[in-house]
C-alpha cells in the first residue's frame, strides 16, 4: 500500500483483532491518527500515509491496552478534580466576581432606627444601596432644607443577621438589619451636578438623640416588589448574604442597644448630646446635628 509520500508501507498485518479493538476505551476511538510502521490491513485503527513510516513492528497486547486505558482513568480523574476545584472557587466572593455586579440602589418609604424615624417625601429622598466591590451598604438620606446627603454606612462584616416580610398587597415590605458595630455617618460634600458625590466623614451621629448610634437594630420599609427582587440577587450572587440569610434574626435578642468597643466612628467618645448641638431641619420634622 502507497502511502502519501509514494513510500511502500513495509508493514506486515495488523495483530490488533476486531475484538480488542472494540474494548479500547472511548477516547481512543475518533482521536488524532497516528501512523505505526508495520501496521496495515482492514482491521488497523491507525490511518495510513498521514505520517513518514517508523518502519517499527508492533505487537499490541492485553497488557499494553490495560495501560492505556489506565493513562485514560487517569486522565478523567484530573478533569473531574479541575471541574470540582472550578467550582468550589466560584463559590467564594473573590474580588473578581463582586466588582463585576454593579451597586443595588432601592427606594425606602420609611426608616426606623431606635427612637428615629423618617419618612421619605419624594421618591429619591431615602434610598437603601449596596456595593459590592467595596462589601459596603448604606442608608442615604436627602436633607430637604440644606438639599445636601447624608449617609448612613456600614460594612458588610458589621451585619450580624437580617430579615425580610412581605406582607399583603398594597403594605410595604421591611428589612430588618442587625448590627455588630455602629455605622459611620457622612456628610455630602460641594455638591455639583451630574458628578459622583463627595463625602466627608463626620466625627457625630447626625440622628436625632443619635439613635444609629445606640440601636442595633434598622428597619427600613421598601416596595415589596423592589425588596423580593433585590434581596433574591443579593442572596443568589454573593456568598456572604446567602450563608446570613439562614442565621436567625435576631442573633442578640437581649441586646438592642451597642456596648462599649462598637463603634465604627474615629471617636465615639465624642458624640455630643443632641440637645446641645447646632441642628438642621429635616421635613419640618427631625433635626440633625450640623457636620463640622
Amino acid at each position: 500500500m502507497m502511502n502519501r509520500w509514494g513510500e511502500e508501507s513495509q508493514g506486515g498485518p495488523s495483530q490488533i483483532t476486531p475484538e480488542m479493538a472494540n474494548n479500547l476505551p472511548d477516547e481512543f476511538h475518533g482521536a488524532t491518527p497516528i501512523w505505526f510502521g508495520g501496521l496495515g490491513g482492514e482491521d488497523t485503527l491507525v490511518q495510513e500515509g498521514l505520517y513518514p513510516p517508523l518502519n517499527l513492528t508492533y505487537t499490541p497486547t492485553q497488557e499494553h491496552f490495560n495501560k492505556i486505558e489506565s493513562k485514560f482513568q487517569e486522565e478523567r480523574q484530573k478533569q473531574l478534580y479541575s471541574t470540582e476545584n472550578t467550582k468550589t472557587l466560584a463559590t467564594h466572593d473573590t474580588p473578581t466576581t463582586t466588582e463585576k455586579l454593579k451597586a443595588m440602589n432601592f427606594e425606602i418609604s420609611k426608616i426606623i432606627i431606635g427612637e428615629w424615624t423618617h419618612k421619605s417625601v419624594y421618591p429619591d429622598d431615602l434610598k437603601a444601596k449596596f456595593y459590592f466591590a467595596k462589601r459596603r451598604l448604606m442608608w442615604e438620606i436627602l436633607d430637604e432644607d440644606s438639599k445636601l446627603k447624608r449617609k448612613i454606612e456600614m460594612q458588610w462584616s458589621d451585619v450580624l443577621s437580617f430579615r425580610a416580610s412581605y406582607p399583603p398587597q398594597n403594605e410595604t415590605g421591611t428589612l430588618e438589619v442587625e448590627l455588630g458595630k455602629c455605622p459611620t455617618f457622612f456628610l455630602e460634600a460641594n455638591p455639583q451636578r451630574q458628578k459622583h458625590t463627595k463625602w466627608k466623614q463626620l466625627d457625630q451621629d447626625f440622628t436625632p438623640g443619635q439613635s444609629a448610634s445606640k440601636y442595633r437594630r434598622h428597619t427600613l420599609h421598601i416596595s415589596p416588589g423592589d425588596l423580593k427582587m433585590n434581596l433574591e440577587k443579593l442572596v443568589s450572587a454573593v456568598s456572604f448574604w446567602s450563608k446570613l440569610a439562614k442565621v436567625n434574626f435576631p442573633t442578640l435578642p437581649q441586646s438592642l442597644y451597642f456596648g462599649n468597643g462598637n463603634s465604627n466612628n474615629n471617636d465615639n467618645s465624642n458624640l455630643y448630646p443632641y440637645g446641645n448641638s447646632r441642628t438642621l431641619g429635616i421635613n419640618g420634622n427631625h433635626h440633625y446635628p450640623q457636620g463640622t
